[in-house]
């Protein structure tokens, strides 16, 4: 495992050379180990459409609950979801598998201890456990859980825009598109989609376009046009920027 990986605010690496599936699976212990210590017990787990991304999600599960770790597997989804399903779900915090605008051979996993970004020196310590082996020893449970349908819904009940929209979206075959249009339509704005199959990152654009290349999808028709465009492993900007209230206000009500 190469050290370098492990950063100020995330681990990211080149899949399948910087760390290999066994790897993945000693961090997973590693953090549930770290996780486990501090009292968080039931995490979540989401990912994003990278082609690593789904075994690496076995792995890495494996290894949480190896540490006596509840993981609550929610599938494919854009990182602001992750954020979301630990208020939503009652959980102690999660593990979200992406390298967010990183090229497709990348990967890598964000941490969180409850609404916490795990950050800086504890990034350190849970390659310290990694290294040393110090690893916690349980029984855990994998269970399964919907929280894109949750999302959606709290998105689309709370925000309403002020006039109808026009809005292109070109999503790079990336891991929010097939979520952007229907939340858009919902909320009254006419969208013009583009590339918002999953395919697997960078199959039709780079995680981090030139924005000029990205605004020439906007038709010019449109009275109020927007490029709104999603890597493989992040949310469109619209829920980038809404996923904070959507937390917040899921926290107040329980």
């Amino acid at each position: 495992m190469n050290p370098l990986i492990f950063r100020e605010y995330d681990i990211r690496g080149i899949a399948d050379e910087d760390f290999t599936e066994a790897d993945v699976e000693r961090l997973g212990r590693a953090v549930g180990t770290f996780l486990g210590r501090r009292g968080c017990r039931r995490l979540t787990v989401g990912r994003d459409c990278r082609l690593t991304s789904d075994r690496y999600a076995e792995r890495l599960m494996a290894g949480l609950c190896a540490a006596g770790i509840t993981a609550t597997d929610i599938g494919v989804c854009p990182t602001p979801v992750l954020y979301f399903s630990i208020p939503h779900f009652r959980q102690d915090g999660g593990v979200m598998i992406t390298a967010s605008h990183n090229p497709g051979h990348y990967n890598g996993f964000k941490i969180c201890q409850g609404l916490d970004s795990v950050h800086g020196d504890d990034i350190q310590r849970i390659a310290a456990l990694i290294r040393e082996e110090d690893f916690d020893s349980g029984t855990g449970v994998r269970r399964a859980a919907d929280a894109v349908t949750p999302y959606t819904a709290h998105l689309t009940a709370n925000l309403k825009l002020a006039r109808p929209m026009r809005i292109a979206v070109d999503a790079g075959n990336g891991t929010a598109g097939p979520l952007a249009v229907p939340i858009l339509r919902a909320l009254a704005a006419r969208s013009r989609r583009s590339t918002v199959r999953w395919t697997g990152p960078s199959r039709t654009t780079k995680p981090t376009p030139p924005w000029s290349k990205t605004c020439k999808i906007s038709s010019p028709r449109c009275a109020t046009a927007a490029s709104i465009w999603a890597s493989a492993s992040t949310a469109t900007a619209t829920a980038s920027a809404w996923s904070t209230s959507a937390a917040a206000s899921s926290t107040a009500t329980g």
